[in-house]
């Protein structure tokens, strides 16, 4: 404090100097605490929507089973809309050459 009275600056210059930077290390410590703060929630999400996935591919399963001579039913319990996939049938060359 001494140093900036001899620079020139008035008692109550330094003393809003201090505020602002009091607040500003505030902030920057809210700031890093929210951040550590939201990578626990995000854990914490994932966890339960990972349980209730389990339940519900579970639940699936089973109902696929129970119906698996209904196909409307069954389709009932599908876990995503893409299709399964198709499997590839092999190719001939078709330039003459053995595979």
């Amino acid at each position: 404090m001494p140093a900036l009275l001899e620079k020139g600056l008035k008692e109550s210059e330094i003393a809003l100097l201090k505020e602002v930077a009091d607040n500003i290390t505030k902030q920057n410590q809210a700031q890093k605490d929210a951040i550590k703060s939201r990578a626990l929630i995000t854990s914490q999400r994932i966890a339960a929507m990972n349980a209730v996935w389990q339940k519900m591919s579970t639940v699936c399963q089973c109902a696929k089973l129970v119906f698996q001579n209904d196909a409307a039913k069954y389709n009932l319990f599908q876990l995503t809309d893409s299709a399964a996939p198709k499997k590839e049938e092999p190719t001939t060359p078709t330039d003459g050459t053995k595979q």
